[in-house]
């Protein structure tokens, strides 16, 4: 899977403090970022406060500003963002992230059903900023899932067609044979669709972004890559 997904933060006065994680998808025209509808709300309402921003690092020292033409959508909690600071365009050469190429994520969109699925965002638990020195380090985590039973987006009155419901149980061990990370501050990162390829390997395709967890079920809760992408398009018009 190639890595996409970034930690954003938001800075008031001198603090620091991680608030969600985000996905950047690239075309020639605009570097867009793709994150949950309620994080891209707080990165705004920040950016509003004298002396307060919201950016993501584009290397381990180096930041950019999230601000531009953007959109949310509440019904799918889906955010996107046209970034308009030059420096973002440096994402494409830097080593934190890059941006998946935006007719890729249009045309690899698969007929069937995933036999698996990989969540990966940035837990707020491992995150270590300094305002002061402009350092960051993260360490993001990477879930295997599989999609919940239909009892499951019955319980929590999710329609399938916009949202996909995913198992996520802190008791469990991941496929790393670690326990499950804390989700919080995974909310706006990329979820994975996974299927065996036929050449002994699995292949993924970019399947939605994780928006909410639901303890007492087991369960994160994403909307679809087609929300995202109705989103972009909007944008566009």
């Amino acid at each position: 899977m190639p890595r996409i997904a970034v930690t954003v933060f938001k800075q008031v006065f001198k603090t620091t403090t991680p608030i969600g994680t985000a996905f950047l998808l690239g075309s020639t025209k605009n570097i867009t970022l793709v994150t949950a509808g309620h994080v891209l709300e707080e990165c705004l309402a920040v950016r509003d406060l004298q002396e307060g921003s919201a950016y993501f690092f584009v290397d381990y020292q180096q930041t950019c500003p999230i601000f531009g033409r953007h959109l949310v959508l509440p019904d799918v909690d889906i955010g996107v963002v046209h970034l308009a600071h030059p420096i973002a365009r440096l994402a494409s050469r830097r080593n934190v992230a890059r941006p998946l190429d935006l007719n890729s994520v249009r045309q690899l969109q698969p007929h069937g059903r995933a036999d698996a699925f990989v969540m990966t965002g940035t837990p707020l638990n491992r995150v270590k900023a300094s305002a002061a020195e402009k350092k960051v380090n993260v360490y993001p985590a990477s879930v295997v899932t599989f999609e919940h039973s239909p009892e499951v987006y019955r319980a929590l009155g999710v329609e399938p067609k916009q949202r996909l419901v995913v198992e996520f149980d802190r008791k469990s061990i991941n496929g790393d044979g670690k326990m499950m990370p804390r989700p919080t501050g995974m909310s706006g990162g990329p979820l994975w669709g996974a299927y065996p390829n036929g050449l002994g390997a699995w292949s993924y395709f970019l399947s939605g972004v994780l928006i909410e967890h639901h303890k007492q079920e087991d369960a994160v809760v994403c909307s679809r890559i087609t929300s995202v992408l109705k989103a972009i398009e909007m944008l566009e018009e």
